[in-house]
């Protein structure tokens, strides 16, 4: 992440998989709750992006939406993940581009796979409130997270009694 002229730089780099997620959905969290004017993500360096990321991504542009501020801008210069941003109705509410000039270094963020009970139970919660997320995004997409969200809501019912 780097921030320049007021405007957040966030890079997503490599295999985007639920499985090394928490960091980034920590980070998120602390990162809403404060102000910001603008966001940029890079995916430039992805290679693969599965739909719990998008459901992160999607976070980002409702709370942008909701505050007023303009478009999120997505990087994606790689036509598969661009088909995949599209399927989710991203184009509606995101402003992609293939390039665009960022700043040199942005520090990465440290992402690890949970281990304990807390912690998988922490990437459910994770992992549904992104599925909720897509689902919120656009009702299009209901058809397809729909079933994903109600396995994920019975398991954690069974987790909690």
């Amino acid at each position: 992440m780097a921030e320049r002229e007021g405007i957040t730089f966030i890079r997503m780099v490599g295999n985007l998989k639920y499985t090394g997620s928490s960091g980034f959905d920590m980070f998120l969290d602390d990162f809403l709750s404060q102000e910001y004017r603008d966001v940029v993500v890079d995916l430039s360096d992805a290679v693969f992006i599965d739909s719990t990321n998008l459901g992160l991504l999607a976070r980002i542009a409702e709370r942008s939406r909701r505050m007023g501020k303009p478009p999120v801008t997505l990087i994606s210069p790689h036509n598969d993940i661009n088909r995949i941003l599209r399927s989710v109705r991203f184009d509606r509410i995101f402003h992609i581009v293939s390039s665009l000039d960022t700043p040199e270094s942005l520090e990465e963020l440290e992402v690890g796979g949970s281990h304990t009970a807390s912690q998988q139970n922490d990437n459910l919660n994770m992992i549904l409130r992104a599925h909720k997320a897509l689902i919120n995004l656009d009702d299009a997409n209901r058809h397809e997270f729909q079933d994903v969200v109600d396995l994920l809501e019975q398991h954690q019912q069974k987790q909690n009694g």
